[in-house]
């Protein structure tokens, strides 16, 4: 899709609209990267799993995002074997109780939801 494209259906606004809701970093660049597509089974794909997230919103008393957040430099530090500071080591801990409590709070919404029943398998084994 070319610029003009992009500027007359003012997709850059929408997605600064949609940014002001993300609750991390991690989030605002998924927005950032994200792209239409002219694939109408992905765009079928991708209404639906949005469908589910919603009715899981609209569902939750209460989604366990505290913890989860962008870890990626202190991953790097430790991948390349440097030495990370102890605060950033909490934050890994941190980082991995709140992935442990998502985890969990998917496994347990996976018998209603179709897209969240696949990712739990796909991710089941970590």
């Amino acid at each position: 899709m070319n610029s003009n494209t992009f500027e007359r259906l003012q997709l850059n606004e929408v997605k600064d609209l949609i940014k002001i809701h993300c609750v991390s970093s991690l989030g605002k660049n998924l927005i950032d990267k994200l792209t239409p597509s002219g694939n109408i089974g992905v765009v079928r794909r991708k209404l639906a799993e949005n469908k589910e997230a919603r009715k899981i919103i609209e569902n939750s008393n209460h989604i366990p995002l505290e913890g989860l957040f962008n870890a990626g430099s202190t991953i790097d530090k430790i991948e390349k074997g440097m030495i990370i500071e102890p605060v950033e080591l909490v934050n890994i801990e941190d980082f991995l109780r709140g992935c442990r409590k998502m985890k969990a709070f998917m496994l347990e919404k996976r018998i209603l939801f179709t897209y969240i029943k696949f990712l739990c398998l796909k991710y089941n084994r970590m």
